[in-house]
Order: structure tokens, then C-alpha cells, then sequence
């Protein structure tokens, strides 16, 4: 690919996804982009690019964005943010909003369902002892595959053994042919739904929990401080926003800062208004 095409693809990607590509991954834009240009029933990817540059198709755009999106994932991925979500954050909350009875937590970015349905798990375990109690989940991604498998909730043998202890397993999946299914009790937990983290947020209400992990490291400083920013409009006073183990929001976004009873876990954080008016009591 040569360096005007890989120009061209580093614009509309960061127009339309916030995907921010260095000129070394041009290897990766070619080795993602060929299968879709032969998909597409074209003959080279030199051919689709010319095509796509002739008329930018919102059809044909979104095809680049999900082939280029990461869609790397596993059940429990990093397991200490799921720890603190269990002894930490639920039982903060269930004090918090003792009023409502209702917690609600958003996926942003979450690909395949792997980071959902282990918050449904989470959940579920937390609701047996908590009778009475609602915990409402929604999950978006910006890519339609990654979603639709999602949805399906059909795992292969690989995919359950990454994070699952056999017990987790036999609690909440049921084997089908050779794969596994998310038993419906789970499914049920979760409202999937596309959504563009680079859209204004507002239509999604507010959160006492967002995960967006292993998201950021992907943009542009600018992008990072769009999304933060939007983010942290997003969260309930005294919300969390749990992000990637090598992603912070530290100089990218003064309304966000460390919960420090949550030590090397740097992605919870709490809005700066909520600390300020918990110091003044």
C-alpha cells in the first residue's frame, strides 16, 4: 500500500471510529482490508480503495471500520477489575442507591460478550444476595460481527476456557454440538446495542459503573480526551470508570481521579465533584 492510500485510511479511520494508525501498521491495514475488498467482489485492494475514494459509501466505510477494530477479548480478562466490581464497588453501591434498589452498568466497548456476560455473572451471584435488587447491564460496540456473536452468546471450547473455572461454566452455559451457549438467564441480563464511542452520549442516561477497557490505548490524544470527557458526563456522582490495565486518565481529563481505596487498579476512577463534596461532610 503506498503512502497516500495509507493516508487516506488513517483519516477516515480516525473520522469515523477514533482508530489512530501509525504508518508501521500499514502491514495490518493490508492484511485486514484484502479479505473485504475480496468480499466485495473486487480484484485488488488497490481497485477498492480507488472505489472507495470515488464514493465514500457508509456501507462500505463501516465494512473498513470493523475489519480494522480490535475484537481481542476473553471471559474475565484481567481479573482484578472483576474482583473489585464484587468487593468493592457493588457493595458501595448498595449503600449508595439504597433508595432505588437499581444499579446500572454500561460495556462500551464489548466486542464478542465476553466482558458483559462476566458483569452478568458478577451481577448474578450479587442479586442472590441481594433480593429485591436490580442490576440493569448495556452493552455496545461499534462493530455489527462483534455484536451479533454477542448476542448469539455462542462460545467455542477455546473461548470458554480463557477466564472460566468449570464451575462458572456449568452455572451458566449449556453445551451445544461442539460449542457452548450462555444459558438465557444470563443473556437476558444484557440489552446489546450498536453505538459509536466518538457520537455525544447523552441518549445512553447515566451509570454507576462504565467499563471501557483496552479502548483508549487505540486513539489519538485528542480522541482520548473527547471520549474521557463524555465518559465522565455519563457517570452518577460517585460513579466508576473502569478502564484498560495500561490506559489512564490522568492528564487527559480533570473531572476523573484514582479511587484510592482501589490501589493498582488506576482505571477506577470517580468524578473530581463527588471526591470534593465527600471531603466537605
Amino acid at each position: 500500500m503506498n503512502l497516500d492510500d495509507f493516508n487516506f485510511y488513517q483519516k477516515l479511520l480516525i473520522d469515523h471510529s477514533g482508530l489512530s494508525l501509525t504508518q508501521d501498521k500499514t502491514y495490518l491495514l493490508t492484511t485486514r482490508l484484502d479479505p473485504v475488498a475480496r468480499s466485495m467482489e473486487f480484484a485488488t485492494l488497490d481497485e477498492f480503495t480507488r472505489n472507495l475514494r470515488a464514493k465514500l459509501d457508509p456501507r462500505t466505510i463501516s465494512l473498513v471500520v470493523q475489519a480494522m477494530a480490535t475484537k481481542e477479548t476473553s471471559f474475565f480478562r484481567d481479573s482484578l477489575p472483576f474482583t473489585h466490581l464484587k468487593n468493592n464497588i457493588l457493595p458501595a453501591l448498595v449503600k449508595k442507591n439504597a433508595a432505588t434498589k437499581t444499579i446500572r452498568i454500561w460495556s462500551a466497548a464489548c466486542s464478542t460478550g465476553q466482558e458483559p456476560y462476566s458483569i452478568a455473572m458478577v451481577a448474578r451471584e450479587f442479586l442472590q444476595a441481594h433480593p429485591g435488587w436490580a442490576v440493569q447491564i448495556t452493552a455496545t460496540d461499534i462493530a455489527d460481527d462483534a455484536l451479533m456473536q454477542a448476542q448469539e452468546g455462542l462460545y467455542t471450547h477455546f473461548d470458554i476456557q480463557r477466564g472460566l473455572t468449570m464451575k462458572l461454566i456449568l452455572d451458566h452455559f449449556t453445551m451445544e454440538n461442539t460449542k457452548w451457549r450462555v444459558q438465557d438467564g444470563l443473556r437476558q441480563m444484557i440489552r446489546f446495542a450498536k453505538f459509536n464511542l466518538l457520537k455525544p452520549m447523552e441518549s445512553m442516561g447515566r451509570f454507576d459503573v462504565i467499563f471501557c477497557r483496552n479502548v483508549l490505548i487505540y486513539f489519538d490524544t485528542p480522541t482520548k480526551k473527547l471520549v474521557l470527557d463524555r465518559l465522565a458526563e455519563r457517570l452518577q456522582p460517585d460513579g466508576y470508570l473502569l478502564l484498560g490495565a495500561c490506559e489512564s486518565s490522568i492528564g487527559l481529563n480533570t473531572k476523573l481521579r484514582l479511587c484510592p481505596d482501589m490501589s493498582g487498579v488506576h482505571m477506577a476512577a470517580i468524578p473530581v465533584a463527588a471526591v470534593q463534596k465527600e471531603n466537605a461532610k
